[in-house]
């Protein structure tokens, strides 16, 4: 994985904690939306399947914790 695509998933993970430190729960999961299509954007590319499935199944736990 690039230090690009690594900064851009830090980033948007970053941007999901601080939204939900403000109680913003939508936000939140937009954030992790927009984690979610950079995944499958670099999937098998800049990241690797195995890793790109984790990555994608702790997104969907994620937002299914923060749907409740």
């Amino acid at each position: 994985m690039t230090e690009k695509v690594r900064n851009g998933l830090l980033g948007k993970l970053n941007d999901a904690q601080k939204a939900l430190d403000r109680g913003d729960k939508g936000p939140a999961l937009a954030k992790l939306g927009d984690f979610i299509t950079q995944v499958e954007g670099q999937y098998g590319k800049g990241i690797s399947t195995t890793n790109g499935d984790l990555l994608l199944g702790y997104s969907d736990n994620l937002i299914a914790l923060i749907s409740g």
